[in-house]
């Protein structure tokens, strides 16, 4: 599946085209602030600028990472008029790295630092954002470092893992060389600003390690990151040679005391987000797929060993929403380790960010019923000849057989891997298990799907191949979760949903022994 880095772009688009021309009512209770624990004296802050390109002090926006999962900043007011800004934020009461979007005529990012009583000003000229002022030395660094151009996105993946961990070595470097360079030109001493942004660039360094970009996101010329970290990437590299990826040399031997910074979850996305990929792509050793019962647990129980405090909270508070948003939870079997764990944090996560992610998943779970909605069954469904059906149609043909969907896509070499490796034991499956595959296609093209689908004939069954109209945002896809690929959702005789993210067929123990279970319990 396209990289969620992509559904971050799509959202920060979204949220950018809010717009919002006078002030808004200042509300600010101490429930407001996200410590709740202790009311710390804080000041406002206040950034104002000029543009000659009004549409991007229109979708301005500031995305505070201290937050659960980074979003606009929610305590500010701002007046905007043709040419100019003026935003007040409150509830800062410590430094902090804020995220700059704004969306005129080209896309401006960066990333600014920001003190309690803090004045910034900027101004957009020619294209370009600039900080101009006290203290403007210490916000123009991204801005100085995009104009050098060295970017992880231009240096995507490309076959081999080596060569992908020289161009990320070579950029860190040189941008570890700007920092340095930046810092004594404009005389920088601060001694907590000087340690963040290394800090920031580290763990940028270590984001793009652990999740190699190998995703060409078109519209953008950018690359971004593969949803399953680097062993998904180097799979198929490493699938005809002799010797094993070295993995810890990799990552440069990183060890998970280096994650034991609990101030970053603040600041840096970079942090949060790497922080997050360690734990679910390296540290713990999982060698089935991720989002089942056996990472869930394994994740959990490495968390509650290694970490305490907020580090502790917010892993497992991001360890419930990657699940969550992936499936997990879904089905009989998962729903209340998922529930369980929100409840074991409840008086834990006392940051309002976090009780409100929280009440908004165990909502969506309670409603859940195990069984597809009418309008998910009518989701549209189209066969290699033409004909058009739904799930609801599918199902009735199927009756009294266990039903294992496999949504894939004709850009997904894990997917299309998993179906050429065990076509003999899906034939047995089916032939000894009354076990009925159905493959659905999530591919935006339906003729990269069709010339797939004939390439791939041989491995399929020939009834039950279908491309869904409308792929990941069909109602069938949204109801299910399908986020990434390759997702298998097993289905008992009585179409209730037994795994909605069940193993890969190719882990053919745990796959037949779930297939017995449901064969033993009807």
């Amino acid at each position: 599946m396209k990289n969620t880095l992509i559904i971050l772009i799509i959202l920060l688009l979204q949220i950018g085209c809010k717009k919002n021309n006078k002030f808004d009512k200042e509300n600010i209770s101490i429930q407001s602030i996200e410590n709740t624990n202790v009311l710390k004296p804080h000041k406002k802050v206040i950034i104002h600028g000029t543009s000659d390109d009004p549409k991007a002090l229109q979708y301005f926006n500031l995305i505070n990472n201290s937050y659960l999962f980074g979003t606009d900043h929610k305590f500010l007011t701002k007046n905007i008029s043709t040419d100019s800004i003026y935003i007040k934020l409150d509830s800062i009461n410590k430094s902090q790295l804020l995220e700059v979007w704004a969306f005129g005529d080209t896309l401006h990012y960066t990333r600014v630092f920001v003190t309690p009583g803090d004045t910034l000003q900027f101004k957009i000229k020619n294209q370009k954002l600039q900080f101009i002022g006290k203290n403007a030395a210490y916000n123009n660094f991204y801005s100085a470092l995009e104009n050098e151009k060295l970017m992880y996105r231009n240096n995507p993946y490309k076959g081999n893992i080596d060569m992908y961990k020289e161009g990320v070595k070579a950029i860190y470097n040189k941008n570890i060389s700007f920092f340095e360079q930046y810092i004594n030109e404009n005389n920088i001493h601060n001694i907590e600003y000087i340690t963040l942004i290394k800090d920031d660039l580290k763990f940028e360094y270590l984001n793009n390690l652990i999740q190699p970009r190998s995703v060409l996101v078109k519209s953008m010329g950018w690359y971004v990151q593969g949803q399953d970290g680097v062993l998904s990437v180097i799979d198929d590299e490493y699938k005809n040679k002799e010797n094993l990826f070295d993995y810890r040399n990799y990552i440069d031997n990183v060890t998970i005391e280096a994650f034991k910074k609990p101030d970053l979850l603040n600041h840096s996305w970079a942090f949060k987000n790497s922080f997050d990929s360690f734990i679910r792509f390296y540290f713990v050793k999982d060698d089935h797929l991720k989002y089942t019962q056996k990472s869930f647990l394994a994740e959990k129980e490495f968390i509650q060993k290694n970490f305490d405090g907020e580090l502790e909270n917010y892993a497992i508070a991001r360890m419930i929403r990657e699940y969550h948003m992936n499936g997990f939870g879904y089905s009989e079997i998962n729903l209340a380790l998922i529930k369980g764990l929100i409840k074991e944090y409840e008086d834990k996560f006392t940051k309002p960010s976090y009780k409100e992610k929280m009440n908004e998943f165990m909502e969506e779970l309670n409603n859940f019923n195990f069984t597809l909605s009418n309008y998910a069954l009518q989701s549209k469904l189209i066969n290699p000849a033409g004909d058009t059906t739904n799930l609801g149609e599918v199902f009735q043909r199927t009756k009294q057989k266990i039903k294992v969907i496999d949504f894939w896509a004709s850009w997904c070499p894990p997917c299309i891997r998993e179906i050429k490796k065990v076509k003999g034991f899906k034939n047995e499956l089916k032939d000894k298990n009354h076990v009925e595959w159905i493959y659905i296609s999530i591919d935006k093209d339906f003729d990269k799907w069709m010339k797939k689908t004939l390439e791939l004939q041989e491995y399929f069954n020939v009834e039950n191949q279908y491309y869904l109209q409308g792929g990941i945002n069909s109602s069938l896809a949204k109801s299910l979760k399908v986020r990434g690929i390759p997702r298998y959702v097993i289905f008992d005789k009585k179409e209730k949903i037994i795994l909605d993210n069940a193993p890969r067929p190719s882990d053919t123990i745990v796959f037949k022994r779930v297939i017995d279970d449901i064969n033993l319990k009807e």
